[in-house]
């Protein structure tokens, strides 16, 4: 829970001031610059951010397998990660549009060296939550105060660049500290074989996943200019929050998937599933729809009247929160437990050829407008080809007899939402009576169909208090 919170709470505190102090074009600038860097990211974590996961959950029990595939899924990382400095030092040297600001690109570049020293994959895999939440708080906490202190105008945007890297950094110094409590780092015996074709299939998934995910800002960059990169990095961020939610919750339950495949727990794993696909129809679709609708006040409330322009492209991109949750589960907690990798590489590889072919078409024209079109289909087409992959591995009544009622609650709330848009009121208070109206409408259908979730919520809320 602490994970989720400083999560959705650290941007709703850093971006808003961020955005208003930098303006479009700088921080189109960064983002252009980060998400250049993410593609060798990808490169450098060679698919253990999502393999070491399920890898470590496996050998959770058992202390020398534990730090033997600790030890040999770091080395790889170690070595994917040479690989994709040397590759982003080529392309420093070759592209004329990333010699424009070199001491940007080399900034965000740093992120490429401390990428195998992150080991989210270690704790996620041994499910020690506490210890991403307090590393995460701490260096959070430390990165407010710095924000502040560095960036106080446009022309700070490298301070911004550099600002995001230090809260990596101080992440990962945290990180060795816990570590040592945990696993041995050892070099003998070690046996990289069995690794290379699971993390090859995940690599090449997230290769294609980074095609629709870091390549619009990318192409807005090179095809249009740096401050439609800033109108769309602002969309973006803003569905990111709803996104951030949905996943980390989704991301709690993976080690457990993959321990009960692993054990050949089928009626755990069953439970876990329908439990997940309630959540889907309980949060992440009226969570989409309010966005959707929400769209123009949450950015000037976020961002500023003067990314007015991104809204567009965030009521465009509204309903991925729901699909990219829904993928999510249909993926990582369905079929990548089972160990059908490929399914999910191809889902993705389709995604991404999808999104480049509707970017060479739209984007040069249309701009974020384009972009944001190319994204929704991108995960459109990565939900529907994982739900016809992932069908024969959900049991008959996994959507439950409730999933009408949820679904009948969000066509109500737009319905609502759409008349209510007509009614004159400013952004924070469309924002709070929406937002209260489905909170309100979702717990009533909840209670009415004596909603297991929403009991255990109340009973923890009220252990809390």
């Amino acid at each position: 829970m602490l994970v989720t919170l400083s999560g959705v709470l650290f941007p709703l505190i850093t971006f808003p001031y961020a955005s208003r102090v930098l303006g479009a074009e700088s921080i189109g600038r960064v983002n252009f610059a980060s998400s250049f860097v993410a593609n060798f990211l990808v490169l450098a974590g060679f698919g253990i951010p999502i393999y070491g996961i399920r890898a470590i959950a496996k050998v959770r029990d058992d202390r020398a397998a534990l730090n033997q595939t600790f030890s040999e899924l770091l080395v790889i990382n170690v070595l994917a990660s040479i690989v994709a400095v040397v590759a982003f030092g080529f392309m420093l040297l070759l592209h004329p549009r990333l010699q424009s600001d070199p001491r940007l690109f080399l900034i965000t570049g740093v992120l490429i060296l401390m990428n195998p020293f992150t080991f989210d994959w270690l704790f996620a895999g041994l499910e020690q939550y506490g210890a991403i939440a307090l590393r995460s708080l701490i260096a959070k906490l430390i990165c407010v105060a710095l924000l502040f202190i560095m960036v106080r105008s446009a022309q700070d945007y490298l301070w911004f660049a550099a600002w995001s890297v230090l809260l990596i950094l101080m992440s990962n110094v945290i990180n060795w500290v816990m570590l040592r409590s945990l696993v041995t780092l050892s070099f003998r015996g070690l046996q990289f074989k069995r690794h290379l074709r699971p993390t090859f299939v995940l690599f090449v998934s997230m290769v294609a996943g980074s095609v629709y995910l870091n390549m619009n800002p990318v192409l807005l960059g090179l095809w249009r200019s740096n401050v439609e990169v800033g109108f769309y990095t602002v969309a973006y961020k803003v569905n990111f929050l709803a996104v951030t939610l949905l996943v980390t919750l989704g991301g709690v339950i993976i080690p457990r998937m993959s321990y009960y495949v692993n054990q050949r727990q089928a009626v755990e794993f069953n439970a876990l599933a329908q439990k997940s696909v309630r959540i889907l129809l309980i949060v992440a679709l009226p969570l989409a729809i309010l966005v959707g609708f929400l769209a123009p006040d949450l950015i000037h409330i976020i961002a500023g009247a003067q990314f007015a322009q991104g809204s567009v492209a965030l009521r465009i991109i509204a309903p991925t929160v729901f699909f990219i949750a829904t993928s999510h589960f249909l993926g990582l907690q369905i079929l990548y437990p089972q160990h059908r990798e490929q399914w999910v590489l191809s889902a993705i590889l389709g995604a991404a050829c999808l999104c480049l072919l509707a970017n060479w078409i739209l984007l040069p024209k249309f701009g974020i407008v384009g972009a944001a079109i190319s994204y929704l289909l991108a995960e459109s087409f990565v939900v529907f080809w994982e739900w016809i992959c992932a069908r024969k591995y959900l049991h008959a009544d996994v959507w439950g007899h409730s999933a009408f009622a949820y679904v009948g609650n969000g066509l109500g709330l737009a319905l609502c939402f759409a008349f209510a848009l007509l009614l004159p009121m400013s952004s924070l208070l469309r924002v709070i009576l929406f937002s209260g109206f489905a909170v309100v409408s979702t717990c009533s259908i909840m209670y009415l169909l004596k909603e297991d979730l929403f009991f255990t919520t109340l009973r923890k809320l009220k252990g809390l208090l």
